[in-house]
């Protein structure tokens, strides 16, 4: 599975093979790790802490990296929360006729869940998944100020949202407001 493109045009990032090759290596050893820790396991003496010890080390980095995640989401780093507006706002773009549709925000959280709770694709999501990322950034940044839109967006349909409190809520004509969130379907040009 890791040389997949030796037979067909690789179509997954690079970190979907990370795991494939130790995968089926620890399935064909498992059988024996079993054994031998299930013998350590059932003598009276050190080789018991020995078992302890091996087995620890095994799950040592999936424990550091549940515990760090659980912290990270307690301190609030890294967790994505809808506000009652921005779930308001998703139920009214959850349709099906806006499939097709690209989202153009400066809310970078908005971008990226949009895609998870509407058909719309966003101009610019999440950083390390959006092409040409910086471009994005500015293009939006340019578009907040001025209303300056990049050629991109003149042949295909778009929605634009934008806080109220946002340069671009000024002067944003509103197609419709949930709560402090101004949006604006803009279909298909003719």
């Amino acid at each position: 599975l890791a040389k997949h493109e030796l037979f067909m045009a690789p179509r997954q990032p690079i970190h979907f093979t990370r795991g494939y090759i130790w995968l089926p290596l620890f399935l064909l050893g498992a059988p024996l790790l079993l054994a031998w820790l299930q013998r350590l396991w059932h003598r009276q003496d050190w080789r018991r802490l020995l078992a302890i010890g091996v087995v620890s080390l095994l799950l040592f980095d999936n424990a550091s990296f549940i515990f760090t995640r659980i912290w990270s989401f307690a301190q609030g780093n890294d967790a994505l929360y809808l506000t009652e507006d921005q779930l308001a706002l998703f139920l009214r773009l959850n349709d099906p006729r806006l499939a097709g549709y690209t989202l153009v925000s400066d809310d970078e959280h908005l971008s990226y869940l949009a895609l998870t709770y509407t058909p719309l694709r966003a101009w610019r999501s999440w950083l390390h998944s959006t092409p040409f990322e910086p471009e994005r950034s500015r293009e939006i940044a340019r578009w907040v100020e001025s209303g300056e839109e990049p050629a991109a967006w003149s042949n295909r349909p778009v929605v634009f949202v934008v806080s109220a409190a946002s340069p671009a809520g000024r002067w944003l004509p509103a197609g419709g407001r949930v709560g402090g969130l101004i949006y604006l379907e803009r279909p298909w040009p003719d």
